[in-house]
């Protein structure tokens, strides 16, 4: 028996975001909590900042360490959860199609078969369909399509994400989003079932600030990061890696 639960990363400030998410949540009738946004990175996570500037091309935001340690933290509550257990992991911001999420065996079993699936992803990328369900499909993206907004995810594939997270060079969704580092596919379900809402973000200032032998280190580094997402997704090309 699978037990799911949503959890809502969401500011204790944020009353009108939560007042929206309460009317959304209270509507799909599936068991949630908010949990209250985090402002820096805790301590048991390492933050490798001397690297930010090279893999980044500009230093990590309050904002983002924030975020990181947010999702983070969720992430390793699930991995000590039931074996069974699905969490659902919402930022306070989405606007959800409800009467999908109120289709809880769905959910359940794409998260029974693959382990991680998003919800929505912010950027557009070269796809390739993994599973239909019903009208929608289940893509497995070949780049990094960005956002945390909205998934689901299984405790064993929860486990495998805290290992690799623990030490910070990125922001968490482009971390999550890098399956040639952690073996974890880009599964999206599309259309997507969750899309961000038109409001100010408090995640703001990603512009690229390196210049000089910095700037040099990161274009090696980003070179090198197009060569291992070529060569992951040669792999599933020809049978060598395969979705869950």
């Amino acid at each position: 028996m699978n037990n799911i639960l949503i959890k809502v990363i969401s500011l204790p400030s944020s009353g009108l975001r939560r007042q929206q998410m309460s009317l959304q949540l209270d509507e799909i009738g599936i068991p949630w909590q908010f949990f209250d946004a985090l402002d820096s990175l805790s301590s048991c996570l390492i933050a490798h900042a001397g690297s930010w500037p090279i893999m980044n091309g500009r230093m990590l935001r309050e904002s983002e360490l924030g975020c990181y340690a947010s999702h983070y933290e969720l992430l390793m509550m699930h991995s000590k959860a039931d074996e069974d257990d699905i969490l659902i992991v919402l930022e306070d911001d989405a606007i959800l199609d409800t009467t999908y999420f109120k289709a809880v065996d769905d959910i359940i079993n794409l998260t029974r078969q693959f382990g991680y699936v998003k919800f929505n992803g912010q950027l557009i990328a070269q796809s390739s369909e993994v599973y239909i369900q019903g009208r929608r499909r289940v893509v497995r993206f070949h780049n990094k399509v960005h956002g945390s907004l909205a998934y689901a995810i299984d405790r064993r594939t929860a486990i495998r994400f805290c290992k690799h997270l623990k030490n910070v060079f990125r922001p968490i969704d482009i971390e999550m989003d890098r399956f040639w580092a952690h073996g974890i596919p880009v599964l999206c379900l599309y259309q997507p079932v969750a899309i961000e809402r038109s409001a100010p973000t408090g995640i703001v200032g990603r512009e690229f600030t390196v210049s000089g032998r910095t700037w040099l280190l990161w274009k090696i580094n980003n070179q090198i990061e197009k060569i291992r997402c070529f060569s992951a997704n040669f792999c599933y090309r020809v049978g060598l890696k395969r979705v869950p």
